[in-house]
């Protein structure tokens, strides 16, 4: 009975050392697997969010350096703008300007005729009346060199056509200056510079007429014609055609 007893006995208590002992080694198991699986899925886990955020760090450096870009050409864009807008209202303002000198140009250079406007103009220091311009000189030279003088500025003594011009030649003088009408070429025969005949020009007044004018062959202008001796020096009258501006 004890051998049968303690058989048994025994019997039960190692097969609850073998249960005991499963049990205890299947969780060593579980507890030894558990923690290679993680440590596999973290070591394995940590390049892909390493990488992930590199790109999101480059895609972010590369919007920030877009962003400043933009920036920089918007603010060129806008000075380019602004520049422009100063320079188009500069523009404006001198188109203005030249549109007033042109307006005061013409109305001081223009004449108005059937055919439209006719603007003309002269070189400094000439006047304009009437389409020509007129030199009145400061110094004084013999009848054949004022007319040299006014031959190098491409014009000639004055022709006097008809009173008007000789009433404006009058208010501009104030003593005796060479005109081109001369009796050079035959006596008593009075002749303009450009072969105008003196018939259908201002005349000698009577009183002129009556004088002596032995060895007087050439004119002068200070308030009527008057007689004189052509080397003499006298202050003298350029003449030439005014330049037609084109307006």
């Amino acid at each position: 009975m004890e051998e049968e007893g303690l058989t048994y006995a025994q019997l039960i208590f190692h097969n609850q050392s073998q249960t005991s002992s499963s049990k205890t080694s299947l969780p060593q198991e579980r507890k030894g697997q558990a923690p290679t699986k993680v440590k596999s899925k973290e070591v394995n886990s940590n390049p892909l969010w390493f990488l992930l955020a590199f790109i999101f760090f480059i895609i972010s450096l590369l919007l920030l350096i877009t962003i400043i870009a933009l920036a920089i050409t918007y603010s060129r864009a806008s000075q380019r703008l602004v520049h422009e807008v100063l320079k188009n209202s500069n523009l404006t303002k001198e188109q203005n300007q030249m549109k007033k000198t042109l307006s005061l140009l013409k109305n001081a250079r223009c004449m108005t005729t059937g055919s439209g406007s006719q603007c003309t103009s002269c070189q400094v220091g000439w006047w304009l009346y009437s389409g020509s311009c007129y030199y009145l000189s400061n110094d004084k030279l013999t009848w054949d060199d004022s007319r040299k003088n006014c031959s190098n500025s491409q014009s000639d003594l004055v022709v006097v056509n008809n009173n008007d011009e000789k009433e404006f030649l009058k208010k501009n003088i104030h003593e005796s200056h060479w005109i081109g009408l001369a009796n050079k070429e035959k006596e008593g025969r009075w002749q303009w510079v450009d072969n105008t005949s003196y018939t259908t020009t201002p005349k000698f007044s009577s009183y002129y007429k009556r004088i002596n004018r032995d060895n007087k062959d050439c004119v002068t202008l200070i308030t009527e014609f008057d007689y004189d001796n052509c080397n003499e020096t006298r202050k003298w009258i350029c003449e030439k055609k005014a330049q037609q501006l084109p307006l």
